[in-house]
């Protein structure tokens, strides 16, 4: 789960600030995770649906990223170290794209709630006609 959350943090945001550690395990994936975009077949597609669990981030890293890199055969992503943090002296890192990605705001993948209420059928009373009273005398 955090391998995924930092991978859609990435992708949609196009850089990340983490630990050394992190960075050097998500980058190796975020390079197979394009990879596997740029070849747009049904597998490819599964194993990314697979990685991210997001439909909308598949279609955003086929249709917008993968585009960018068609040209590359690998090298995606560089690690940038930036020093230690000041509270823990843990190596700091920033992961970005080698190319520029310009990512649609539209088209950003954004988890949204959508709650569908039923309508209540609405009653409708029949008046009682004042037709003929039925008659009370048993035949």
């Amino acid at each position: 789960m955090l391998l995924r959350k930092l991978s859609r943090n990435f992708f949609l945001k196009g850089s990340l600030t983490t630990t050394i550690t992190k960075v050097k395990v998500l980058r190796p994936r975020v390079e197979h995770m394009v990879s596997l975009a740029k070849r747009k077949t049904e597998g490819g597609k599964n194993m990314l649906l697979r990685y991210t669990g997001d439909k909308l981030l598949v279609s955003l890293l086929t249709q917008q990223i993968a585009p960018v890199f068609q040209e590359k055969t690998g090298g995606f992503v560089r690690v940038v170290r930036i020093g230690s943090r000041s509270s823990d002296g843990s190596e700091i890192a920033r992961l970005e794209w080698t190319l520029p990605v310009v990512i649609e705001k539209k088209a950003a993948v954004k988890k949204s709630v959508t709650v569908v209420t039923e309508e209540k059928p609405v009653k409708v009373s029949a008046k009682k006609s004042k037709a003929a009273p039925k008659s009370s005398k048993k035949v």
